[in-house]
């Protein structure tokens, strides 16, 4: 404890801090050189436009990019046991100082060390983990057709329609930072995590439409309940999210788990349809979306051949509409009654959650049990303009 007016106390400590035995048997903080380096993106287009009649237009374009240092998780494993030691199997789990253990040629990595052959193989043993919390080392490629058909707004009318075909590639879930991504399997093959980006959707069409019902310009009595009415609507169609199918036997190298193998010619959905599926297990009478025979267990002590996310694999699309009905009332030139009428989800479209895909959680695999949108929303309101 000092006093502030009395100024702070003399630093008597030696820098930098190189005693051997600081945070032996915890975790050690660390920060990559590469650490400092900020994303980017390299972006490239190419379009054509075409005028047509009625006040519209086509525009069709080709739109890539190219993110590169991006926050991933790749860097985890900087206290990852070698992979080639996994030929030791069960011998891993072991204490170092077993009978096997030294048959097998371990040997104490420091003085005073305590724990298992799998501890002992790290390259900082004395750490149980290094936490390392920028890994700006992650990529990403993004290839999309836009096409977009926009009649202007004219004769009281206005709508748009857009489709994307898009495509992106990733080796990172494309979180802000690294403990929020999914680590490597293996840190020193880092491209094992190439795959399908997680929030990419192969479709997307969306519409809108704006409209001035007939009655506008209508005089007299009548156009107090015939006039002031407009109608617009927003409709989303999209191709379900990119699933990742988790599971395999314990990997004891202190990376990135696991993962299961593909059956070949398996087919990884059942042969429930979308329309037919129900969610719940089985004994609330729910059917599973995903068929656990497509993938199998790996050999012990060796890695799965299924992909960070499966690229012909997807989760429930996105369908949804949006309606609204106004109607304005005119008391004088600037001021007016306005009500309004708004239906979301006008449908009551139904959207399930992506499945469990844990094939370690055998009964629970590929069942939903949750609704991932919000059921049909109407309100009403009433405001003066003025």
């Amino acid at each position: 404890m000092f006093l502030l007016d009395s100024g702070y106390p003399a630093f008597t400590g030696k820098l930098p801090d190189q005693n051997p035995g600081v945070s032996v048997g915890g975790t050690a903080d660390y920060y990559s050189p590469a650490g400092k380096k900020q994303a980017y993106v390299q972006s490239w287009q190419l379009s054509v436009q075409r005028e047509l009649p009625f006040q519209s237009f086509i525009d069709v374009a080709y739109v890539g990019n190219a993110s590169k240092r991006l926050p991933s998780a790749l860097e985890n494993g900087l206290n990852q046991v070698p992979f080639q030691f996994l030929r030791l199997g069960v011998l891993l789990n072991q204490p170092f100082n077993s009978a096997d253990a030294i048959a097998a040629g371990i040997t104490s990595p420091y003085a005073g060390f305590s724990g298992s052959v799998a501890q002992s193989l790290r390259p900082f043993p004395q750490y149980n983990s290094i936490y390392n919390m920028f890994q700006p080392i992650g990529f990403a490629t993004y290839h999309s057709l836009q096409m977009k058909y926009q009649k202007r707004f004219s004769k009281g009318l206005s709508y748009l329609v857009s489709y994307t075909l898009q495509k992106t590639i990733t080796d990172t879930s494309n979180e802000a930072y690294a403990t929020f991504n999914a680590g490597a399997r293996d840190t020193a093959r880092r491209g094992l995590e190439k795959s399908i980006g997680n929030l990419d959707r192969t479709h997307l069409l969306v519409f809108s439409f704006v409209y001035d019902l007939p009655g506008r310009n209508l005089k007299g009595p009548g156009s107090k309940i015939l006039g002031g009415w407009s109608a617009s609507a927003v409709g989303k169609y999209y191709s379900g999210l990119p699933l990742g199918i988790g599971g395999g036997g314990p990997i004891p190298l202190f990376a990135g788990g696991n993962r299961p193998n593909r059956v070949p010619g398996a087919d990884p959905r059942t042969s429930v349809s979308r329309g037919e599926f129900k969610p719940g297990g089985a004994a609330a009478g729910g059917t599973p979306y995903l068929n656990i025979s497509a993938w199998s267990q790996p050999a012990p002590f060796t890695l799965g051949n299924g992909s960070r996310t499966e690229p012909n694999l997807r989760g429930f699309p996105l369908m949804s509409e949006d309606f609204s009905l106004i109607k304005r009332t005119y008391i004088t030139e600037s001021a007016n009654v306005e009500f309004r009428a708004e239906f979301f989800n006008l449908f009551n479209r139904v959207i399930f959650g992506n499945p469990n895909t844990n094939t370690n959680d055998p009964i629970n695999f590929g069942r939903s049990f949750n609704q991932a949108n919000t059921p049909r929303i109407i309100q009403f309101g009433l405001k003066v303009n003025f």
